[in-house]
């Protein structure tokens, strides 16, 4: 058995479906400090504030010659000689690096193996991935055992050959339940959540179509905090008024984190329209406050649905199937009353903070 007491978080930004690992941590009284290269204007750091890490004059040189289309700083990187003090100054037990293959995951894990701290790589890759591509699984076997790692996933919901499934953490709240009075169940005027930034990939205009052949009421909450966001959100708008969709649909920018889960509360289900979405926290925090979900068979998160009880996956590039598994959930929540429990107890079981530590003690083996 081990001692770990304090774990370091290293990754390019401290994302929403990191909130409540680190929060689980915390109220087991683990010391938790997140490394990040970019701060969002919408995050949430009510848990706790990540730091900043500032990239390097050598990676700022090297950003010249290597022009990318990979998001979040994927070649950025700091000094070494400055983080290797930093890393060593709050002398973690243990380092979870999110994908090692980023540079500035590579020089953490460099760090962190100098400094003799134990290492857990972490991905969100699904079990497909892992199965189809040969190089892949070899690739990460060898990095993992190398660096004599560990390597965690919250996608799948199983073990497999190279990694450890340790869910995410979101904590049911039977609070909104009662608050919104949301136990009452379906109700016409009720509208359908989706989720998402207003970008071409979160495919939103789906959502809008659904509410033209369904005559029911969507109301999308999204990002718009970019000029891509703004392209795509004046886009919907012109579709909403060309199609006369006004009193259906309803747009809410921004929102806070608490304020968005006060919204999913108060809703009929959660729609996921997004296509390639690794691990939405959206499917997650909809089960937490009691609602039911469609979303894409591909979407991470999807494996933490229980079919035809909590929700129902479609094939991500067919409208038809998603159309057909819509109406089929307006018909459940309209018809089934406890379907709003079995989403909570569903999260009570299988993400919540007892069963994320429950699983982190038996990978670490802490004490």
């Amino acid at each position: 058995m081990s001692a770990i007491n304090k774990v370091l978080f290293i990754a390019p930004r401290f994302h929403t479906n990191q909130i409540g690992i680190v929060k689980a941590l915390l109220n087991e009284g683990v010391e938790v400090e997140f490394h990040v290269l970019i701060k969002g204007p919408t995050e949430d750091y009510a848990v706790l504030t990540p730091i900043k890490i500032e990239e390097g004059k050598f990676s700022r040189f090297l950003s010249k010659f290597l022009k990318t289309q990979k998001v979040n700083k994927y070649y950025a990187f700091p000094s070494f000689f400055e983080y290797f003090n930093t890393i060593k100054n709050f002398n973690a037990d243990l380092i979870i690096i999110r994908d090692p293959g980023r540079f500035f995951s590579i020089v953490s894990t460099i760090i962190a193996k100098l400094l003799g701290i134990k290492i857990c790589f972490y991905t969100q890759e699904t079990l497909e991935i892992e199965a189809k591509n040969t190089f892949r699984y070899f690739f990460q076997k060898f990095y993992k055992t190398i660096f004599h790692a560990e390597w965690i996933t919250p996608i799948g919901g199983t073990d497999t050959r190279i990694k450890k499934f340790l869910p995410f953490v979101v904590e049911s709240r039977f609070d909104y339940l009662n608050e919104t009075s949301a136990i009452e169940g379906y109700s016409s005027e009720k509208a359908v959540a989706v989720i998402g930034k207003f970008t071409a990939r979160k495919r939103l205009i789906w959502a809008l179509k659904l509410a033209q052949e369904f005559d029911c009421k969507i109301k999308i909450i999204g990002e718009n905090t970019t000029k891509e966001h703004a392209t795509v959100y004046q886009e919907l708008l012109e579709y909403v008024e060309e199609h006369n969709l006004g009193d259906n649909v309803e747009f809410m920018c921004n929102l806070s984190h608490s304020r968005t889960l006060k919204e999913l509360s108060c809703s009929n289900f959660f729609l996921l329209t997004a296509r390639n979405e690794p691990a939405s926290i959206s499917v997650l925090e909809s089960l937490s406050v009691g609602i039911p979900v469609i979303c894409p068979l591909e979407c991470g998160t999807s494996s933490y649905l229980t079919p035809e009880k909590t929700g129902y996956t479609y094939r991500q590039d067919d409208y038809d199937d998603l159309k057909n598994k819509f109406r089929r959930l307006l018909v459940h929540v309209s018809e089934d009353k406890k379907i709003r429990v079995e989403c909570l107890n569903s999260s009570a079981e299988n993400f919540s903070e007892q069963a994320y530590i429950n699983k982190f003690n038996y990978i670490f083996k802490r004490e």
